[in-house]
């Protein structure tokens, strides 16, 4: 019976050890997956944009708020249902994203900023007081320099840090960033050349001769 007995303690302590290992390696296999694996509940933080302080942007004069003409009401809308109704509804017309050359209105502008833009490539659709960037964020004309970084990344990095553009202010202190379209026409930014001028005529060395006088 002692032996039995003996046997049988040995054979309870045996499963105690094994369980109490199971329940060690669990715990640390759990805490490994909760170190590598991200947490649904927990989101990282979202990247903050970057906002820099910059002068009124030059709009066209007469031409803004754009939604005095482009308008996304109701009445705007549908006003070429009522003929006759309104002066203004015989003009106003819901948003027509399809690319044309524009005979009514804006026929002033020359759009030759790369082979497929047009209009509603920068300009919301339906807010046409802001602007759309490529990923349907709307934005206003003061971010403009988001807009132009989409496509021209290396010369927005330059841009922030001062070498391209021009700023104003302190170089540690406060500052003004000039945006993009204070330089460039964002419809024409390439810069338009600049006519020759003849170069500099040589002058011959005896018209500098020190002419000494004799007393």
């Amino acid at each position: 019976m002692t032996n039995t007995f003996k046997a049988r303690k040995n054979q309870i302590r045996f499963v105690l050890v094994c369980l109490v290992y199971l329940l060690v390696i669990t715990g640390v296999t759990k805490g490994k997956e909760s170190a590598f694996a991200p947490d649904a509940a927990v989101q990282p933080p979202k990247a903050k944009t970057e906002v820099y302080p910059v002068p009124p942007p030059l709009v066209y004069q007469g031409l803004f708020p754009c939604q005095a003409c482009h308008r996304s009401d109701v009445r705007g809308i549908n006003s070429q249902l009522e003929k006759g109704k309104s002066f203004l509804g015989k003009y106003l017309r819901a948003p027509d994203p399809k690319p044309r050359i524009l005979v009514r209105m804006h026929t002033d502008i020359t759009l030759k900023h790369a082979e497929w833009h047009w209009c509603l490539n920068c300009h919301s659709t339906y807010k046409r007081n802001y602007l759309r960037l490529m990923t349907g964020e709307d934005i206003s004309f003061e971010e403009s320099y988001r807009l132009c970084g989409q496509c021209h990344g290396t010369i927005y990095r330059d841009w922030k840090i001062g070498i391209h553009g021009r700023r104003v202010g302190q170089w540690n202190g406060k500052k003004l960033y000039l945006l993009c379209a204070h330089c460039h026409d964002p419809h024409q930014p390439r810069f338009r050349k600049l006519p020759g001028k003849e170069p500099p005529r040589f002058i011959k060395p005896e018209r500098w001769k020190v002419v000494e006088h004799h007393k």
